[in-house]
């Protein structure tokens, strides 16, 4: 994926690879916020709404904070 977002600069196979987990989860009541927000991240990424950078993972680290 990071090479995707990187150097191809295309879209990641990140929905088949990580985003199936959450939704498998979410069938069985369980929550995965911090996937959810990986995912949503890369699909900023993505779409050109975030850079790759260090201030995105913080984004994440944040959301990791939340759930501790």
């Amino acid at each position: 994926m990071w090479r995707d977002l990187a150097i191809r600069k295309r879209k990641t196979e990140v929905d088949p690879q990580i985003g199936i987990i959450t939704e498998i989860a979410a069938e069985h009541g369980i929550k995965t916020p911090l996937l959810t927000r990986l995912v949503e991240l890369i699909h900023d990424i993505e779409d050109g709404k975030r850079e790759q950078s260090a201030e995105t993972f913080n984004e994440l680290l944040n959301a990791m904070e939340q759930e501790i």
